[in-house]
Parts: C-alpha cells; sequence; structure tokens
C-alpha cells in the first residue's frame, strides 16, 4: 500500500486555533505541538464547535480564576481523545510537558520540566523550535 507521511503540527499561536482548516490539520497530525495557551484555546475552539465535550471541569477554581494548569491536562485529554491517531504533546512552560496516545483513555503523562538559574538563562527564542526537534 501507500505510505502516508509523517505529519507534525506546531498551534502556534492562540489565534489560529478557531481556523477549520488548522483544526482539520490538528486532527489529521501524527504529532500535534503546543504550549500551554495554544492547547486551552484549541480545546475552547473545539469545544465551542460541539467537536469534544463541553463538561470540562478545570474553567474555574474556587475564586474565579482559570487553573491553567488542569485546563492544560484537560486539553491535552480531550484533544486525544478527539484525534483518531497520533499523539498530542503542550509544553507547560516551567512546570512540565504534557502528552498523551491520541484515542487512550488514560490520564496525560506529565514530565516534569527542571528549572534554570536565572544566571544560566540565556535566551528562549526558539526553545519550543528545538524541543519539537
Amino acid at each position: 500500500g501507500k505510505v502516508r507521511p509523517t505529519i507534525a503540527l506546531a498551534a502556534s499561536a492562540e489565534w489560529c486555533c478557531g481556523i477549520p482548516v488548522v483544526q482539520e490539520l490538528a486532527q489529521k497530525a501524527d504529532f500535534l505541538f503546543a504550549n500551554q495557551p495554544e492547547i486551552e484555546e484549541l480545546a475552547r475552539q473545539l469545544r465551542s464547535a460541539g467537536k469534544i465535550r463541553e463538561d470540562a471541569k478545570f474553567s474555574a477554581k474556587d475564586g474565579g480564576a482559570v487553573d491553567h494548569d488542569l485546563a492544560s491536562e484537560e486539553a491535552v485529554i480531550d484533544i486525544a481523545r478527539w484525534k483518531p491517531h497520533g499523539w498530542v504533546i503542550a509544553t507547560r512552560g516551567s512546570k512540565s510537558v504534557a502528552f498523551l496516545k491520541s484515542g487512550s483513555s488514560e490520564q496525560a503523562t506529565l514530565v516534569p520540566v527542571p528549572r534554570l538559574p536565572p544566571d544560566e538563562f540565556v535566551d528562549d527564542v526558539g526553545a519550543g523550535d528545538s524541543f519539537m526537534g
């Protein structure tokens, strides 16, 4: 049979998560990469379009503020269940990387990210691109 190339997609920006072709590519990609705000926005857009569940538990803490750690973890889970194949990988700043195989009924795996001391930090330009590579 014909072999399909591997497709990796980076969400790249929150504003593009509502574009239908980006959502279609996200569903078809073998590897979907996003940062914390992007994965949350993609899940929000998919919920608004009725493509994934509406009953997310993360919406607000006691004071009404969004718990972004929980929100991004739930977004990874919901998007992985929506995708027919591949992986969802989300960087969550200095906290962790969350990933889950599509179609899984498991929780996302969280890999801690060690913090760099400020004197060792030089520049984060291209950090996400380097991570995807």
